[in-house]
């Protein structure tokens, strides 16, 4: 039988369960591949829009934190990269938090990673589309 194409629940409102829906997940439950981009894509935006409300860099941080990004391996990071709005959600939240904060807290840093890594990638296709 092959691997659902769907999240799970795509009615889910809350975005953590939307986030978990939208992923495969290992035994320790670090993601190793994306369900539906759309749908993931929809999460983070979520969790990126309640946590730039907290208003504070530390409770902007302890939200995203909280969804506990931790990938076996970066390669679905090129196609996330790709997905509509990502850049403007991922760059508002990461000029709102406390980056020193990541060296108190993994959940924390494992989202700064994944922010900062999607980041770059898509920095670096505009560098490049302008250097064409």
């Amino acid at each position: 039988m092959s691997p659902p194409t769907g999240p799970k629940n795509p009615v889910s409102s809350d975005p953590y369960s939307l986030l978990e829906n939208s992923v495969y997940q290992d035994k320790t439950q670090h993601i190793k591949g994306i369900r539906h981009y759309p749908a993931f894509v929809s999460a983070i935006t979520q969790l990126a829009e309640e946590a730039k409300a907290k208003g504070s860099p530390v409770l902007v941080a302890c939200h995203v934190g909280a969804a506990e990004l931790v990938f076996t391996e970066q390669s679905n990071f090129e196609h996330i990269s790709q997905q509509s709005g990502i850049y403007e959600v991922l760059y508002g939240v990461q000029e709102l938090i406390d980056h020193s904060l990541t060296q108190f807290s993994t959940t924390i840093k494992n989202w700064c990673i994944f922010a900062d890594t999607i980041l770059k990638i898509i920095k670096n296709h505009h560098v490049k589309e302008a250097a064409d």
